[in-house]
């Protein structure tokens, strides 16, 4: 067999014959000596670009002090980085992740055990978290709309936890909740998942308020904090809308909702 790439070599020393053709066999000519080491620096070469595909398996922990992207598959036990790590493919850490810097995830990140970022965690896809996670700080995405709600006013889960509306509401209104404009929220949850989110409306004189809630365009009546109904807005301040929708089945849910006025 033809040991062309690393992934070929042979783990026992006397089965390793030749290097990308060279004869290293006992007997070979000096001149194999030469070759032998073009050939192996050129495979190591080969290796560092992933030119020849080969895959690197860590046996024990793996650090990483400086910038490193991944756009494949990383599993692993335990992992730490003090520098920025980028994934862009789907990985699952088994053990402890621990970043000391930046950590941006483009894919799937599953964590199983205690994770630790002191820097930044920004999950374009989705991050999944089994274990523990500590985080210095949680900053929550807010979609500020310099115009009053429309008469159905979609509410997308996935660009943002705070929807604020800061020009007077001139209507009521209804309220659908979805994914987004090409995802439903019953495709991006499972059943026993629950997702929060608020709604930040402000009135001037006159006061409006979302009177229909729908989830993906279905309508769904909530269940109201303090067991009551709101029935307007409230003139001259804004009204927070807080919303749980809890998947209790296929495209079934249950909504918690209450209002606040804040003048």
């Amino acid at each position: 067999m033809t040991r062309a790439k690393i992934s070929e070599y042979d783990a026992s020393a006397a089965n390793n014959t030749d290097v990308n053709g060279v004869n290293i066999a006992e007997g070979c000519p000096p001149s194999s000596m030469n070759n032998m080491g073009r050939e192996i620096m050129a495979a190591l070469k080969r290796f560092e670009t992933g030119a020849d595909g080969d895959s690197l398996t860590v046996g024990g922990n793996f650090y990483v002090t400086g910038t490193s992207g991944f756009s494949g598959t990383i599993a692993g036990a335990n992992q730490t980085l003090s520098g920025t790590l980028g994934v862009t493919g789907a990985s699952t850490f088994t053990g402890t992740l621990a970043a000391v810097n930046n950590a941006t995830v483009g894919g799937t990140l599953g964590v199983t055990g205690a994770s630790t970022f002191t820097g930044t965690l920004s999950a374009v896809g989705i991050a999944s978290i089994g274990g523990r996670a500590t985080m210095k700080a949680i900053l929550e995405t807010t979609t500020v709309t310099g115009s009053a709600p429309a008469t159905t006013t979609n509410y997308d889960v996935i660009t943002q936890v705070v929807q604020y509306y800061t020009t007077n509401a001139d209507k009521n209104f209804a309220l659908n909740i979805r994914g987004d404009g090409s995802s439903s929220l019953d495709s991006i949850m499972s059943t026993g998942q629950s997702v929060s989110l608020a709604l930040l409306v402000t009135n001037g004189s006159t006061a409006y308020y979302p009177n229909t809630f729908q989830i993906d365009g279905t309508g769904v009546t909530p269940k109201w904090q303090g067991g009551t109904a709101p029935t307007g807005g409230n003139a001259s301040s804004v009204d927070a809308y807080v919303l749980t929708a809890v998947k209790t089945g296929s495209a079934t849910f249950t909504l918690l909702a209450s209002q606040t006025k804040f003048a």
